[in-house]
């Protein structure tokens, strides 16, 4: 069988993409581990406010401790976001500058 005729599987081709990015890239690899760590609190995040808000309610705290905890929660959901726009927009960066190095070899 030719080399051109191999297939591969998906595993197989993610893997290889995961070690020539660790192996060429290794800062853009982490950026990335830490966007879909951001992208996966931010849900969990989103989704605990109205339940913790409501639990707080009728708990019967007082405005004080109610505004405390939605500040908080608001607070970690806007540095998420904000965190996760910042690290998109790096890692762009780092690709298109890559690109341009290597057109600029072509």
């Amino acid at each position: 069988m030719k080399e051109k005729d191999k297939r591969y599987s998906i595993l197989q081709n993610f893997s290889y993409c995961v070690k020539a990015t660790m192996q060429n890239y290794p800062r853009l690899m982490i950026l990335c581990l830490l966007v879909i760590i951001i992208n996966a609190i931010i849900p969990i995040v989103s989704t605990f406010l109205p339940k913790v808000v409501i639990d707080e309610i009728t708990n019967r705290k007082t405005l004080p401790h109610l505004l405390l905890i939605t500040g908080v929660f608001t607070a970690t959901l806007a540095f998420g976001t904000g965190i996760q726009k910042f690290l998109d927009r790096l890692i762009n960066m780092q690709l298109w500058g890559k690109m341009v190095q290597v057109k600029q070899l072509l």
